[in-house]
Parts: structure tokens; C-alpha cells; sequence
């Protein structure tokens, strides 16, 4: 099987990290979670400082940092998934620069979809056990075993299950806000290089890995 460069594009709660994950084990390739890579790396010197003095400080780490990490993970890589970058035109035209991209998969899923998924986490605040409140059918992608058996309490250990702070509806506003803003430039700069594949993530989790693999098988 062959080792594809692929890219998971797509708004918060589009289910980008899930599908990345099942790409990167599907095709034997490397997972960049861009997240994870940069904390793993936050200690990294670069001409423009390291990660960590970002990430300290709840800042976004600019380009030229997430760059050089990113240039630094992929050296020598025969293929691999990339979640959560490339994030702005810059990464997007730096990756071209490094690796020769095979397919840009796109979930696509509405800012009303992402809002109620997002806003649907509660964790539990002694165990960390994570559901999706409440169990409604009208939220495209909602996996109904993910929600807990007696309302707002863990079926692990009982206790109180709350909502995170990045669940919040401001929250996730502001996350769409940056993906408008940034991200979404990514998704038509890849759509007129012919690398685009949109694949509706409104549809269950195992649907929508159905489409991402076909997409990706198709394209090496």
C-alpha cells in the first residue's frame, strides 16, 4: 500500500483529529497532530524563539516557529497525516515547499453542526471520562453511546460531569471566528490546485471514514 501525504481540513468539531488518526493507522504513515508535535518540541530553538515561550504565554505559535517544527518532524518521512496544519496560506505554501502533497481531505460540516457538537463535551471532574450531552438525534454526528447513562453523571465512577471551558459557546464562536478568518483560505487553496476532496462529515463517524479512506485510497 502505498504512503500518502495527506492533509485533514475542516471547521472545530468536524471530527478531523478521529478521522487523521484512522488515516495515519490505515496507511502506516506518521500522525502530525500539530498540537502534539509542538508541545513534544517546545523546548525547540528557531530563529524566532521557541514553542514553549507561546505556548507559556496562551499564544498561537506564529508560522515561522510551527514551520520549522513541522520541516523538522517531516524530514525524512516517506509519508504522513497531517492534523491541524497546515492552519494559514503561509504553512499551506511552506508544506508545498517540503512535501509533495497527495490528497487535502475536507470535512465539511456546518457552523450550526459544529456549534452543537462542540458545545455538546462534558467531562467528568474526577475520572476525565468524556461524554456528549444531551442524546439528540438532531445533531448530525452525535454518536448516541457517547452520551452518559444517567444525566450530567459519569457511568465510570458517579461523579459530576461538567462542561469544559472550551465547550462554552463563546468559546467555539471564536474558534469559528479564526477558521473564517484563516483556514478557510487553506480549503480554496487547495480546492484550485486540484487536491481538494470534500467529504460531508455530517454523516456518523464510520460513514464519514468510509468517504476520507476511498478519498485517499483514490489518490495513491
Amino acid at each position: 500500500m502505498s504512503q500518502p501525504y495527506a492533509v485533514v481540513l475542516g471547521p472545530p468539531a468536524a471530527g478531523k483529529s478521529t478521522q487523521a488518526r484512522r488515516l495515519a493507522d490505515e496507511f502506516d504513515v506518521e500522525l502530525v497532530d500539530v498540537g502534539e508535535v509542538l508541545r513534544a518540541n517546545e523546548a525547540m530553538e528557531t530563529e524566532f524563539g521557541t514553542p514553549a515561550e507561546y505556548i507559556e504565554r496562551g499564544e498561537l505559535v506564529p508560522d515561522p516557529v510551527t514551520n520549522e517544527v513541522v520541516g523538522e518532524v517531516l524530514t525524512g518521512t516517506e509519508g504522513a497525516v497531517l492534523d491541524g496544519y497546515p492552519r494559514t496560506l503561509g504553512q499551506a505554501a511552506f508544506l508545498d515547499g517540503i512535501a509533495e502533497l497527495d490528497v487535502a481531505v475536507f470535512l465539511d460540516a456546518s457552523e450550526e453542526t459544529v456549534l452543537a457538537r462542540a458545545t455538546s463535551r462534558r467531562v467528568c471532574e474526577e475520572c476525565g471520562e468524556e461524554y456528549r450531552v444531551p442524546p439528540d438525534a438532531s445533531v448530525a454526528g452525535l454518536v448516541p453511546s457517547d452520551t452518559p447513562e444517567a444525566e450530567g453523571e459519569c457511568d465510570e465512577c458517579g461523579a459530576t460531569l461538567v462542561r469544559p471551558d472550551d465547550a462554552t459557546p463563546a468559546f467555539v464562536e471564536d474558534l469559528l471566528a479564526e477558521y473564517r478568518a484563516e483556514t478557510a483560505e487553506v480549503v480554496e487553496f487547495y480546492r484550485q490546485r486540484g487536491l481538494l476532496t470534500e467529504v460531508d462529515a455530517e454523516q456518523s463517524p464510520d460513514e464519514v471514514w468510509r468517504d476520507v479512506r476511498d478519498a485517499v485510497a483514490s489518490q495513491v
